[in-house]
């Protein structure tokens, strides 16, 4: 848990609450690693990867509404400035 939380910057308490909420409703599976009995492997169940084209649904209108009054030099520049800073 504590890798996922670094990677979206929230509480490790808050990403174990959600991800057991995840786990009891069967979008993911949780076990943990055979090598490392301190480390759990979260997978996406079938449930789980039902929902991908909705979210990239979200996300191509989110990214549509973000970019909809930048001219492509603008998105072209932005989009190296994230790179540039790992996002």
């Amino acid at each position: 848990m504590n890798q996922l939380s670094c990677s979206i910057d929230r509480d490790k308490s808050t990403i174990t609450a959600l991800v057991e909420k995840l786990v009891h409703l069967g979008y993911v599976n949780k076990g943990q690693d055979p090598q490392d009995g301190r480390v759990y492997r979260l997978s996406l169940t079938d449930k789980g990867r039902e929902l991908q084209p909705v979210f990239d649904k979200v996300s191509e209108a989110l990214l549509a509404a973000v970019y909809e009054h930048f001219t492509a030099d603008e998105k072209a520049q932005l989009m190296g400035l994230l790179n540039k800073i790992g996002l």
